[in-house]
């Protein structure tokens, strides 16, 4: 577990969700999930940094339909960029 790097991590990529969630008023379903998804995300990238780096490996290249694609893509996202690659945000 490396929580230094899960907390990196972490930095990069918070300002994409909040991002999103800024295009929801404070009391929407959709900030409020956007919100939960941030702080899950810092408690896996902090808490269970190896595992949950081991579960993205193994769900690289998903079973993504066209319309969850398009969802993402018009949300921000998009599905094909390695968040190791580069940095986000």
């Amino acid at each position: 577990m490396n929580p230094t790097r899960g907390i990196e991590e972490y930095e990069n990529d918070a300002p994409v969700l909040e991002k999103i969630a800024g295009n929801y008023p404070e009391e929407s379903v959709e900030y409020l999930v956007l919100k939960k998804a941030a702080f899950a995300l810092l408690w896996s990238l902090t808490q269970h940094h190896t595992e949950f780096k081991e579960y993205l490996a193994n769900e690289e290249g998903g079973d993504l339909t066209p319309e969850q694609r398009q969802h993402l893509i018009d949300m921000g996202i998009d599905p094909d960029v390695d968040p190791d690659a580069k940095e986000i945000g």
